[in-house]
């Protein structure tokens, strides 16, 4: 890895995760107005593995949650698992639901072609994950989920999603369109 990669990283490392950079679809500005283009990655089986996927969601709801790392630790006792999902059933304490979102069929369409679009290829440190996509079948089980920090660009998500979840990563103002509505402005520390 050469030295401009390495100073890459690490710049973004340092400035993602902070609310005062400015952030647009395809740069982010450093408070010295410095400009870094972030190119989208689509893997040549992105589309594939989408609709693959897809095919089989009846249902999908998205949720709004107050910072997992601001848990109770009995109610977040790992970062990296949903613990959250129960079986078959989502049960995020009312303590930490901000909103909840059930798709319409036409919304369910557009986050599809949203995740055909690809993801930006970088990720920073920190993982503050405020938002999760959970996936149904037509008999109503849980299939899959997604969980979102749109500030780390950052998702983690089920074995059967891990090809495709980043790519929800810039869908965050279709999220807003389907009526989510908040993104961590008030966070409770």
């Amino acid at each position: 890895m050469d030295i401009k990669k390495i100073c890459l990283i690490l710049l973004i490392g340092l400035f993602s995760c902070n609310k005062e950079v400015k952030k647009s679809i395809n740069k982010i500005e450093t408070e010295k107005t410095e400009v870094l283009e972030f190119e989208i990655v689509k893997p040549a089986e992105l589309e594939k593995n989408v609709d693959d996927f897809f095919s089989n969601v009846s249902k999908i709801e998205i949720y709004a949650f107050t910072d997992r790392n601001f848990w109770d630790k009995i109610d977040n006792p790992d970062m990296y698992s949903f613990p959250y999902i129960n079986g078959n059933e989502v049960k995020i304490k009312d303590k930490y639901l901000k909103n909840k979102v059930t798709l319409t069929n036409k919304q369910i369409s557009k986050l599809q072609n949203g995740f055909k679009e690809g993801y930006y290829d970088y990720v920073a440190a920190c993982y503050d994950p405020r938002h999760a996509i959970v996936v149904y079948d037509k008999n109503d089980i849980i299939i899959g989920n997604i969980e979102i920090c749109f500030d780390c660009n950052n998702a983690s998500g089920s074995k059967n999603l891990s090809e495709i979840a980043r790519s929800v990563l810039n869908q965050v103002d279709l999220f807003k369109e389907f009526g989510i509505t908040y993104f961590g402005e008030e966070e409770n520390n």
